[in-house]
């Protein structure tokens, strides 16, 4: 048997990379993680791409996007970890930017952007203020901030399936923010922390789930993946959480599952439901063309399959 000495070398992997990084940083270079994420779409014959490190940026920018009757491809992400130089970060950051952007525009060529955007451009009927009409009489001065807020998605939820039109939309989102003006002045629990929860609830075949989260990125990211997976899924419901310290956190999360199961109950997605069955203008020969020409491609196959379920073509 052969016994180790204390005087004998022996290498540590560890110790090694812990020296060598240390050495690193002595020469001024720092491991960053550099995440971004970004979206392509055609203005004006011009293909473009949108990019951002904030999630919640590039979903804002799309629902912007939609109002206008722009239609942005499903939103890509890049990440990378690299070792930068002292002082050359923004350099490393505006050429992981263009890399990006080169990456986004090979996936998505200038020819899809415009079919799709072809496509999109179709008369835009009004049949869900049928629905929607009754609605807003009811809320009318009901001081319910919750209520409003859901009104307002299923609002959104029309107008970006092509069945209420920009004059209506318009009219509706007036209306929501003179109402919510009347809330205002709200009463706040004194809090050491507030956190913003978010969910929302989706059909799986005949069930309603629920999902819900205290990073509202995740929960917008996971509701997009929903849509381009073909689910019929509801508007965002968000309230604010009040706590004294992380431990009760948890116990907010639990308390928004009740409150999230409680707003977005069965009749509120019989609503989205009765929604979604009225079909817009769109042409499904036109749409049908656009599948088989680029449904083979993973990419813009799954951008296909958000504005599928977008517009109600299922």
């Amino acid at each position: 048997m052969v016994m180790y000495q204390g005087e004998e070398h022996v290498d540590n992997h560890d110790r090694i990379a812990q020296q060598a990084y240390a050495l690193l940083r002595q020469m001024g270079m720092e491991d960053d993680e550099l995440a971004l994420f970004g979206v392509a779409y055609v203005r004006e014959g011009r293909a473009k791409c949108f990019i951002s490190a904030y999630r919640d940026k590039v979903v804002e920018f799309i629902t912007e996007c939609l109002e206008k009757q722009i239609y942005p491809t499903m939103m890509e992400n890049k990440i990378k970890r690299i070792r930068i130089h002292s002082g050359e970060k923004e350099q490393v950051e505006r050429e992981f930017k263009l890399e990006f952007a080169r990456d986004l525009q090979e996936k998505y060529p200038k020819n899809f952007l415009s079919d799709l955007q072809k496509v999109a451009q179709c008369p835009i009927h009004n049949k869900a203020a049928e629905l929607l009409n009754p609605l807003r009489d009811h809320l009318e001065g009901c001081f319910d901030e919750g209520a409003l807020q859901l009104y307002k998605g299923a609002v959104e939820f029309a107008h970006e399936g092509k069945i209420l039109t920009v004059w209506d939309y318009q009219e509706n989102k007036i209306w929501i923010k003179r109402e919510s003006a009347f809330l205002t002045e709200r009463v706040r629990k004194a809090s050491n922390f507030r956190r913003k929860m978010t969910g929302f609830a989706y059909m799986d075949k005949d069930r309603i789930k629920y999902y819900t989260t205290a990073l509202e990125e995740r929960t917008l990211q996971r509701r997009l993946q929903l849509i381009s997976e073909g689910k019929i899924v509801s508007p965002v419901y968000a309230e604010e959480y009040c706590f004294h310290n992380y431990a009760d956190l948890p116990k907010g999360i639990q308390w928004f599952d009740k409150v999230v199961e409680h707003r977005i109950d069965e009749n509120y997605m019989e609503l989205i439901r009765d929604l979604y069955a009225i079909q817009p203008e769109i042409s499904k020969e036109e749409f049908m063309h656009l599948e088989e020409k680029y449904g083979g491609d993973k990419y813009m196959k799954q951008t296909i399959q958000y504005y599928k379920t977008l517009w109600h073509l299922l």
